[in-house]
């Protein structure tokens, strides 16, 4: 509800919330999984990118190997859509946050981001 509820604070009346990972028993340390991502889902991913007005990137900061090779592979999927990109952002650091940040529960501070590359 955290999600629907501050996407409609805002403004937007419908929202697609997606995970950068779909098999939901994924661990940064676990090595035996070799479905991290399902194969249909960035075809999902691309259709709602395309039917939405905006997409708002909001994940945590990771150091993981993992999560930064998947958050290029969205970034690639979004670069045929650069003026619909914006980014949920920490309002004391200004770095992209996740929508469970205690800084963003309140109320979120979402900005364009002007090219995909430098998130």
């Amino acid at each position: 509800h955290l999600i629907v509820n501050q996407t409609n604070a805002i403004g937007y009346c419908d929202v697609y919330p997606m995970n950068l990972f779909t098999n939901v028993n994924i661990n940064d340390a676990d090595d035996e999984i070799d479905v991290l991502t399902h194969e249909s889902a960035d075809e999902f991913l691309k259709l709602a990118i395309e039917n939405s007005e905006d997409v708002i990137l909001a994940w945590g900061v990771s150091s993981s190997k993992l999560t930064s090779s998947r958050i290029d592979e969205v970034n690639q999927l979004l670069n045929d859509y650069p003026d619909k990109v914006k980014m949920l952002l920490n309002p004391n650091t200004k770095n992209i946050s996740h929508p469970l940040n205690p800084k963003c529960r309140e109320s979120w501070l979402v900005e364009k981001l002007d090219n995909i590359k430098e998130v």
